[in-house]
Order: C-alpha cells, then sequence, then structure tokens
C-alpha cells in the first residue's frame, strides 16, 4: 500500500485512506530528498569556487615575492651596471679632451720655460752692463784726477790719492761710495762681483805694489793706513753679501 506509482502516488492515497504514518513518512523522505538535491547543488557550486580560487591562488604562489636581501642586491647591481654605463660614456670622450689638455699644458710648460731663459739672460746681461760700467767709471775718475806731485818730482801726497771720496777721510764713507757706484742692491750677484774688483784694487799689497813708488816717503805711512782701513771695510760689505 506504499509503494508510490509514477506520479509519486501511493494507492492509499488513490482511494483516499491509508494509515497516517504513510503520510509522515513520506513527507520525511521528500524532505531528506530535498536537502540531499540541496547539499549536491551546493557542493557543486563549492567545487567551482573552490577551483577557481585554487587557480588564482596556484597563480600568486608562482610570484614568490622578493626578499630584503634580494631586493638590496637587485639595486647594488642596477647601480653598478649605471656607474659602469657611466663611467664607458665618460671614457670613450675623455681621450679628446685629455690630449687637447696635455697638449696645452706642454705648450705652456715651454712658454714659460723660455721665458725664464730670456729673463736670466736679460738679466745676466744687464748685470755685466752694470759691472763694466761701473769699472769705466772708477777708470775714468782715476784718470781725471792726476797726481800734483809736490817736492820730489812729480810723488803724491796724501791728497794726491784718487780716493773714492776727496781728500780721503773716514773708510766707511769711502766703501759707501764705492758700492754707491756699483750695480744696484738688488742684483747681488753682479754687486759681488764689482766688490772683487775693488776689493783687488784697493788691496793694501797691491796698492803698495802699483803705487808704492809714487809717493813720498814721509806720507807712506799714512796712505797705507787708509788703504788698508778702506779695504777692510769693502771686505765686511763683500762678506755681508753672502
Amino acid at each position: 500500500m506504499g509503494i508510490k506509482n509514477k506520479d509519486g502516488e501511493t494507492p492509499g492515497q488513490i482511494l483516499g485512506w491509508g494509515p497516517p504514518w504513510d503520510s509522515a513518512e513520506e513527507e520525511e523522505e521528500d524532505e531528506a530528498s530535498r536537502e540531499h538535491q540541496w547539499r549536491q547543488k551546493l557542493l557543486g557550486e563549492l567545487e567551482d569556487e573552490w577551483q577557481e580560487v585554487t587557480g588564482r591562488l596556484e597563480d600568486y604562489e608562482a610570484q614568490e615575492p622578493e626578499s630584503f636581501s634580494a631586493w638590496s642586491d637587485r639595486l647594488a647591481r642596477e647601480h653598478a651596471q649605471k656607474c659602469q654605463q657611466q663611467r664607458k660614456a665618460k671614457g670613450a670622450r675623455r681621450p679628446a679632451r685629455t690630449e687637447g689638455s696635455s697638449l696645452s699644458w706642454r705648450r705652456q710648460e715651454e712658454e714659460r720655460r723660455l721665458f725664464q731663459e730670456r729673463a736670466r739672460a736679460k738679466e745676466e746681461e744687464l748685470r755685466e752692463s752694470r759691472a763694466r760700467r761701473a769699472q769705466e767709471q772708477a777708470q775714468e775718475a782715476h784718470r781725471a784726477q792726476p797726481p800734483r806731485g809736490a817736492g820730489r818730482g812729480n810723488l803724491w801726497r796724501f791728497n794726491d790719492v784718487p780716493w773714492p771720496c776727496p781728500g780721503g777721510g773716514d773708510p766707511e764713507a769711502m766703501a759707501a761710495a764705492l758700492v754707491a757706484r756699483g750695480p744696484p742692491l738688488e742684483e747681488q750677484e753682479a754687486l759681488r762681483r764689482y766688490l772683487r774688483v775693488q776689493q783687488v784694487r784697493w788691496h793694501p799689497d797691491r796698492f803698495l805694489q802699483r803705487f808704492g813708488s809714487q809717493i813720498e816717503t814721509w806720507e807712506l805711512g799714512r796712505v797705507m793706513g787708509a788703504v788698508t782701513a778702506l779695504s777692510q771695510a769693502l771686505n765686511r760689505r763683500a762678506e755681508a753679501l753672502k
């Protein structure tokens, strides 16, 4: 009596009678069937959604996040590559600029060397010219004062000697007069050569050898004393230039 036909009806339902439990049982079965269908449908939808999410997760997991160490290494490599490219670019342009600078520097050095050589040659020439002129002036002064001999023939007295200062006098003053006739103090090399000439000229032995026979005997001691003092003053000035 509880068997259902193809329309889901039992004989009792068709005849309008049957035990009351048949209806309750049937309702339970229908509810169980509907729940089963719902669960199957829900399971299908969950499986579809899971496949979609799993696919996205697989794609996301395939792209692993970059660690700090890898990130810093990558930045270092990129910076090194950039610096290397810049050096190569500068190196390609540098030869022409460096060659031009080197040629300019060598040209300037050569011009400076030639200028210094010309300046030294001109300075040496000027010093020699001044020393020559000073020597000529001293010789002219010596010739301009011929001995005015008195007494025995033309022998000199003290005032007849061609002193640097008229009438002789203080040896330091005579030495200063001789220095004033020479090259400027700034040209010490030329001035030293000039002083050597004067030291030889007014050296006591040299002076006595050249002029001793032309001086009055009674004036010779006084003259040689003044010559010795002048020679010592010249020596002191020459020492001061060393």
